[in-house]
């Protein structure tokens, strides 16, 4: 038992990952307003859609603002709930727009003493008016006292909702393979030192399954992408390149069976095997950021950070990686020991 405890505790946190990465829920947001653009100078009514929302409940210590920056603000001098998920907050835009701007984009915030705060960024786009009056210039009052709720809760992000949950199986998928590949770079060249044929063997196993990984990988962020973007493959770059890597580990595998001298085949195996693992870094962290890209991460589009992975998403995408690589560790070794039991019978016959 004592010797399996890593099994167990693989177990342990994929049982984790999955009923939280499922069960918890997101936090309240707002999904879309019921316009784009306003014009200054006009009184305007905005309606918000929530999600995961109750703003029925205690509707009457709803605060709403339009925020352009910290110090530039409007509050709601009404604000009228129709339901759990629907509000409309009135505003009086000044005639000036900050800065003598053509036009702004400002935020939605909306405060619910049980849910707490709701944002959405760029939620309008205030034009200037026809008659602009620098005299009547933006109120500089800060937003204070709002109401923050601690809980157990994803953050609520437009576009992707509850396709969030797929950072905990998308992108795991691909740091467990990382670790696998480095493991088996490693296997790659303590049996070029050495000549230890298991060494090369625990190394193709390792990639083998590292391989099966970054298909996995690639099919979820298909997934993800038909929803966010509206397609499952538009040849972004980050796809592309993710892509071309797979296949060159692809073509790794069957190289191995391709080459009728075990020894030359091991060698070679090795040497391709390293060069592989190297390539992957230019492939997916250098090229990717080189062109225009989606993808977070890639083409200047930062990858999450800590205004999309919060400590409560911390959580579960930490251990989830830990029970991906010792589930890759784990399928690796029963993979290995049948090869070796298999070699070890052709070699007795």
């Amino acid at each position: 038992m004592k010797h399996n405890w890593w099994k167990i505790l693989c177990v342990f946190l994929f049982l984790y990952v999955i009923i939280a990465g499922f069960l918890v829920p997101l936090r309240p947001g707002i999904k879309t307003v019921n316009m784009s653009t306003a014009h200054a100078g006009q009184p305007l009514t905005l309606t918000a859609h929530g999600y995961n929302t109750n703003w029925s409940i205690e509707s009457g210590q709803i605060r709403s603002w339009l925020k352009y920056s910290d110090s530039l603000v409007i509050e709601a001098h009404q604000v009228h709930v129709v339901g759990n998920t629907e509000l409309t907050s009135q505003f009086r835009i000044p005639s000036a727009i900050p800065d003598g701007k053509e036009a702004m984009s400002v935020s939605l915030i909306v405060d619910h003493p049980t849910d707490g705060p709701a944002v959405l960024p760029n939620a309008l786009i205030i034009k200037r008016g026809k008659k602009s009056d620098a005299s009547i210039p933006w109120p500089g009052d800060a937003i204070v006292d709002l109401n923050f709720k601690k809980r157990f809760a994803f953050p609520y992000r437009n576009i992707i909702f509850e396709t969030i949950r797929n950072t905990y199986f998308h992108v795991p998928l691909w740091m467990a393979m990382y670790g696998l590949l480095v493991l088996a770079t490693i296997y790659n060249i303590l049996y070029l030192w050495k000549g230890d044929m298991w060494k090369e063997e625990r190394a193709f196993h390792l990639t083998s399954v590292a391989l099966v990984y970054g298909t996995l990988g690639i099919a979820t962020g298909m997934m993800w992408a038909e929803f966010a973007w509206g397609t499952f493959w538009n040849w972004d770059i980050k796809q592309t390149m993710s892509l071309l890597a797979m296949l060159m580990f692809v073509a790794y595998v069957f190289i191995r069976f391709s080459i009728a001298d075990e020894s030359a085949r091991r060698r070679f195996n090795a040497v391709y095997g390293i060069f592989a693992f190297i390539m992957i870094f230019p492939l997916l962290y250098v090229v990717p950021r080189m062109a225009p890209s989606l993808h977070p991460g890639s083409g200047g589009n930062p990858a999450f950070g800590s205004d999309d992975m919060d400590n409560t998403m911390r959580m579960v995408f930490y251990p989830a990686i830990i029970a991906y690589f010792l589930l890759g560790l784990w399928l690796a070794q029963l993979s290995y020991r049948l090869s070796r039991i298999k070699q070890i019978l052709l070699f007795k016959n």
